[in-house]
């Protein structure tokens, strides 16, 4: 809610963020009408969850279809296959 500098003062309302495992955030609270936006940098709470759910994002927007699980990680010595080099 974008609110005077008074009634921010006098309603005690400052910015709140809740941080959620599954990379959700929640602000709330008051800010006064600022020229600029307000800077806010968040860190992944859950850097392989993120990896996962983007990946397969890409891929159905790229009409790539995916069978199984996509798991984060480093696939054992036997299991790796290249497919490009560049």
């Amino acid at each position: 809610e974008t609110v005077s500098k008074t009634i921010k003062k006098s309603r005690h309302c400052d910015l709140g963020l809740v941080a959620n495992p599954d990379n959700n955030y929640k602000l709330t609270g008051c800010l006064v009408e600022r020229d600029k936006p307000l800077p806010l940098k968040f860190a992944v709470q859950d850097p392989e969850r993120y990896t996962s759910q983007r990946l397969a994002t890409l891929l159905k927007e790229l009409n790539i279809g995916v069978s199984g699980k996509i798991r984060v990680g480093t696939a054992p010595e036997k299991q790796r296959k290249l497919i490009a080099m560049h």
